[in-house]
């Protein structure tokens, strides 16, 4: 965190991914609370996971586009 500037705004959008595996989701909910919980002015969003079908009841779990 120490080379972002401080009111840095991110936008995670997994619209247009058609799988999103556990193993990453893990890391990006990780890194979305400690930068939340940093002394950071900005935030940070996970978007874009409407469309998707989780693959168990875990809400962790790999996700995966649903084309309609």
């Amino acid at each position: 965190f120490l080379e972002l500037p401080n009111d840095l705004d991110i936008i995670v959008d997994f619209s247009s991914c058609k799988l999103v595996d556990h193993s990453f989701l893990t890391f990006i909910t990780q890194f979305k609370n400690n930068f939340d919980e940093s002394d950071f002015s900005g935030h940070m969003t996970i978007i874009g996971l409407d469309n998707h079908k989780s693959l168990s009841k875990h809400p962790l779990s790999t996700k995966k586009l649903i084309i309609k």
